[in-house]
């Protein structure tokens, strides 16, 4: 499926927007003695929104917390999705 935001007409990617994160990241230091910070790992998060990740233009539906069918379903509605069916 594409994404192409109505804003600035791009295809692009689409971002979610986490709220009341809990993250970790593991700290270790190298030979120089400086520090390297390892990958996050978001623990819990509220999903607050989907965005357009070049514009940031906000899409008009609000994620659900447990799964993205919304987000699924809302992007086959768009026109450049009409050749798509949600199995």
């Amino acid at each position: 499926m594409k994404f192409i935001c109505p804003k600035c007409n791009k295809e692009t990617k689409i971002e979610v927007v986490m709220i009341d994160c809990t993250v970790t990241e593991t700290i270790e230091y190298n030979d120089n003695g400086d520090l390297e910070y390892g990958t996050p790992e978001i623990h819990e998060s509220v999903n607050s929104h989907y965005q357009c990740k070049n514009c940031g233009w906000k899409l008009p539906i609000e994620p659900n917390q447990v799964d993205d069918d919304v987000l699924l379903e809302w992007l086959h509605d768009q026109p450049q999705n009409s050749e798509w069916i949600l199995g």
